[in-house]
This record gives structure tokens, sequence and C-alpha cells, in this order.
């Protein structure tokens, strides 16, 4: 980490300011942006609230997201005006004259969003934390993640998170639930489920919170951002069929049609080919992934195989009918943890 900042601080050189954090108020309520989002039924999402999504924005303030909200513009706390850029998976900001602020001289920014219908609304960096979530897969280097708040312009306090779910009942985000780790280099097709790789010089960064697809592939090293080692050096390379594979398994897409047959929370042991994480103890099968979807299927996480088979029209096989070790066919083994 410590060589990734020193190649950013490089870029255009960094500032010595380290503004003091803000009182942020904490009286936050759950937001319901209403309906299901396209990762699914209580997918925590990041949203501004009024059913806007904004998992990804154009840092280049040109292009609207899919929930049409796009950048105006950006401040530190003490409004100093600057532009919001991603580099991996370090959010940093660029002030006019060129200096660069990042992690806790964040504390307290505000990037300002605008949709052509519902207005304008500001969404607050409230917390950074650098040390305390790590990688799950390969060495457990430490991952930035950022707590935001939003408000629609003219209310005084930031009384919203932007990563809603509490997710009380998952251990594994017991960090800090509202957490969003932010990264470029891959984007994701909510409809169909796919990823595709962008350049390092795209202007599209993802805002993946707590228990989402997203988050959970970047910290699974599945994402370009994640691929690097604290030298800088690319250690966890994946393709874009085993990225696609992954996010497939992720969101129980069994019939590789972007349909959802899962929600945040839900409990599931995995691996994939790399064995970058050991496999966990399970009671069941549940399938073998490739980037097509599930190529067989014993028992679903969440919904009933009935359910699978009205929506896709088929259900995958059985795993008994594809060849083991599972390795030999597929990149992903999924599994039911025990009770």
């Amino acid at each position: 980490m410590k060589h990734a900042l020193i190649a950013l601080c490089c870029l255009v050189g960094c500032a010595t300011e380290d503004p003091t954090p803000p009182v942020v108020e904490t009286s936050a309520r759950i937001i319901d942006p209403g309906g299901c989002p396209d990762w699914g039924c209580g997918a925590n999402s990041a949203t501004v609230g009024d059913g806007l999504i904004f998992d990804e924005l154009d840092s280049s303030m040109r292009t609207p997201n899919r929930g049409g909200l796009k950048i105006a513009g950006a401040t530190l706390v003490d409004g100093t005006p600057v532009t919001m850029k991603v580099w991996r998976d370090i959010l940093y900001a660029v002030g006019r004259d060129g200096a660069i602020y990042y992690d806790s001289q964040l504390t307290g920014a505000i990037i300002i969003l605008k949709h052509p219908t519902y207005g304008t609304y500001e969404a607050q960096i409230a917390v950074v934390k650098t040390q305390a979530l790590t990688y799950w897969a390969g060495a457990p280097d430490p991952v930035r993640f950022y707590e935001i708040r939003t408000r629609k312009l003219g209310v005084t306090k930031f009384t919203q998170y932007a990563c809603k779910s509490e997710l009380t009942t998952d251990p594994t985000w017991s960090v800090d639930p509202h957490l969003a780790i932010i990264f470029q280099g891959d984007r994701y097709d909510a409809t169909y489920k796919t990823v595709t790789e962008t350049s390092p010089s795209d202007p599209w960064f993802n805002i993946a919170c707590a228990a989402t697809a997203p988050a959970k592939m970047h910290l699974m090293r599945h994402t370009r951002a994640g691929s690097y080692d604290t030298t800088g050096a690319i250690a966890y390379d994946t393709s874009i069929a085993q990225r696609d594979a992954l996010l497939k398994m992720f969101t129980a897409d069994y019939c590789g049609t972007g349909h959802t047959f899962t929600v945040d929370g839900t409990p599931l042991a995995y691996q994939d080919r790399n064995h970058w994480v050991p496999m966990p103890p399970y009671v069941a099968k549940e399938s073998v992934w490739t980037e097509t979807g599930a190529i067989c299927l014993e028992v679903p996480r969440y919904v009933d195989v009935d359910t699978i088979r009205s929506v896709c029209g088929w259900v995958p096989p059985s795993c008994s009918t594809i060849s083991w070790p599972w390795e030999s066919v597929g990149y992903a083994f999924s599994a039911i943890p025990p009770p």
C-alpha cells in the first residue's frame, strides 16, 4: 500500500494538509429505495435516497450513471473546490493548483450529484478507514473503505447512509455494515451480471457497498484493482471469463441470463480454482460455475428448484452428472454452509 501511495503522489504531488474531521450527525435512518435494484431484492446498493442509485459514477463529470446521476462538483471540508478521481482502489481529490488529497484528508469532503428530474444531492465522505478491512483472498493486505452519508440539497444534516443496510445477520461485514469500497478498472452490467475490464484512464468507478457482489469481487481479488500486491506487481491475475463466473456465483445467476436468485447476507461456502482462500465446511453442494452460469445444481441457497424453473424455463442438471474434481470442469464451486 505504501508503494501505491508513492506512485499516486508522483502523478502530481501530494498536499500536506490534514484537515480536522468534522462532527458528523449519527441520527441516521435506513433508506428504502423502493422496488428491487438489478442486483436483486435486499441488495445493499449505494443510493442517495428517492430510489436513485449511485453504485458507479463518472469522475469526468460528463455522463450520468444508470440512475441518472452525474457528478457536478466536489469540495473538501473547508470548501476548497476539487475534482474527485479514483486510482485502482484509492479515492483522491485534485485541487485547482494540482495538489492531491487522499485518505483522512478527504474526511468531510462533499461530492455534488445532479439528477435532471429530482434535483441536486450531496454525498459526504464521513469516514475513511485504511487498516480495518483486508482482502479475503491472497495476502491480507489492507483495503480502504469509506462511509458515505447523503442529503438532498437544502437539507441541513447528512441523515442518511449511502449504504443503507444494517446487515446485522452477516458477521463478515461487522467491521462496518455501512462501508463502501471504491475502485475502478472493472465495470459491471447489472442486468446480465457480466464484467468488462476498462483502461487505467477510464473515469468510471464503482461504489461497492458491504455485502454486494462488486464488493465481494474486489475482496476476492477478482478485479483489476485487487490484482496488485503491495509492491505494485500483478500477483492475482484473473481473466474476464473467471470474473464473470465468480460474479454469477455471488449473484446466484444459475441460468446465466442475469436473473438473481439470492439476497445480500445469504450464507454461502465457496472457492475458486485459484484456491486463494480455503474451502470452508459445508453440508451440501450447491453448484459448479463457469462464465455461462451454473453447470450443475444440487441445493439452491435461497429459493427452491421450482422457482428457478419457473423463471428460466429449465434448471441445471445434478452435480452428480459432471466430472470431479470440480476444478476440471468449472471455475468456482459453491455449497451450503452448516447452520
